[in-house]
Parts: C-alpha cells; sequence; structure tokens
C-alpha cells in the first residue's frame, strides 16, 4: 500500500471508529427486528465529485472522480446516518483530491494521471447495506473499502459481530483463502502470519458468498495488486452469531 493509500485508509478508518465508539456494549445483533419489518434501501443521487487539473496553456495534467451512494431518508431506518457517513468520507476524498493535485503538480509525467473512486452495491443479506468501494490509479485497481451497514440502525458491521471468531473459523478461513490462492495462482507466503482479523478486516457477503479484499503484499511479497477471495457461506455456517 502506498503511503498516500494508507493516509487516506487511516483517515477513513478514523471516521468510522469515531461512529463506532458511541456503540460499544450496546447488543447490536439482538435488537434487529424480524426478518419481514426489515427495511429496504431506496437509493436516492450520488454524491459526485469531478475536477481536472490543468495548466495555464491547457494541458491536463489529472482527473479526480468520486461517486458515494445516498439513500433516500425513511422514518425508522438508519439511512441518515448512513448518509452523514458518506457525506464525512466525501470531505476526505475533496482533500484527498487536494492533496493529490499538488503532488501531480511538482512532478513531471508525461502522461494524464487518474484517480477514481468508484462503489457498486452487492447482494446483501435482508436488513443490510452492502457497499464495495474501489480505488483505481491509472486505470489500476489499488485499493478497496467495504461498508456493511444495518438499514435497521445506520451501524457498520464487523465480521466479529456476524461469525463466531473461534480458532476453529480462523482455520477454516484460512483454507478458504489458501485454497483460492492455489487456483488461482496467487503467491501466499504469508498467509500463515496473518490473523484472523486482518484477513477479514475488509469483508463483504453477496449472495451465497464472502468476500474478502485483501490489499497487494499483504499475503505476499510477489503480490503485486489488491485480490478478492470470494468462500462459499456454506463453509460458514457452523459460526454465524444470527
Amino acid at each position: 500500500m502506498s503511503r498516500r493509500t494508507a493516509r487516506l485508509t487511516a483517515r477513513l478508518a478514523a471516521l468510522v471508529a469515531a461512529g463506532l465508539v458511541l456503540l460499544s456494549g450496546c447488543g447490536l445483533l439482538s435488537e434487529e427486528p424480524e426478518a419481514h419489518d426489515l427495511p429496504e434501501a431506496v437509493l436516492a443521487d450520488d454524491l459526485t465529485l469531478f475536477r481536472e487539473l490543468i495548466t495555464e496553456d491547457g494541458a491536463k495534467l489529472a482527473v479526480y472522480s468520486a461517486a458515494l451512494p445516498q439513500l433516500q431518508e425513511q422514518e425508522g431506518t438508519g439511512a441518515a446516518a448512513i448518509n452523514q457517513f458518506y457525506r464525512s468520507e466525501m470531505e476526505v476524498l475533496r482533500a484527498d483530491c487536494d492533496t493529490w493535485f499538488n503532488v501531480v503538480s511538482e512532478k513531471n509525467y508525461p502522461d494524464t494521471r487518474t484517480n477514481s473512486f468508484a462503489y457498486r452495491l452487492l447482494d446483501a443479506p435482508a436488513g443490510f447495506l452492502a457497499v464495495e468501494r474501489v480505488m483505481e490509479v491509472d486505470g489500476t485497481a489499488n485499493h478497496y473499502f467495504t461498508e456493511l451497514f444495518s438499514l435497521v440502525s445506520g451501524w457498520q458491521r464487523s465480521f466479529s459481530d456476524l461469525y463466531n471468531t473461534t480458532v476453529k473459523c480462523e482455520s477454516r478461513i484460512r483454507g478458504a483463502v489458501r485454497d483460492w490462492c492455489v487456483s488461482n495462482q496467487i503467491p501466499c507466503d504469508e498467509l500463515d502470519t496473518l490473523s484472523l482479523s486482518q484477513l477479514t478486516a475488509a469483508f463483504l457477503p453477496d449472495g451465497d458468498s464472502l468476500r474478502l479484499y485483501i490489499d497487494h503484499r499483504t499475503l505476499s511479497v510477489q503480490q503485486e495488486q489488491a485480490v478478492i477471495v470470494e468462500i462459499p457461506l456454506r463453509d460458514l455456517e457452523d459460526f454465524r452469531l444470527n
């Protein structure tokens, strides 16, 4: 991960942490209503950012773009909290754009540099919103961001909120990641040094699969790009908390 990506990730993590400090000890899982009462996400207009860095003589040095989701706010749902989270995220991205443009303007790149943040919604379980975001630098996926929200409360959920993180669970996850790496010819010589919390730090459910997002050079120094490991949810059913 580059220094710039690390700084951006840390700033986004700080926003998440600030929101979760108030939630400790609240019994998140026990407060969900029955499945037939769960709200559904209704999308509103995206938050967007598009800026170009152009010199006085008209040369385009860089393009920065971003899109973040917004929901229609309905009474009795967590849509307002989710919207506020992404409005705060957009402020972070605006500041990141300023920093990146300053860096680019000091360099002598032969081609226009591009930096984009796109998102898509995955097939989340009822009552949840699963948002996958990707940062692409010059057209190459550089880093993934993931958010899993309760549509009831608007709070984010971690892997440990949903699964019993026992030693057996860790072994099951590690084995599934190893099998995926072997099948996809991805080096993973650092896999045994990674904790369960590191392997599941960025995750999302998607239909019948659990997706793990693992940054480049995490599984191995030879791992050149971030990867998405898919694990069948049925393999983790024994560890579900709710």
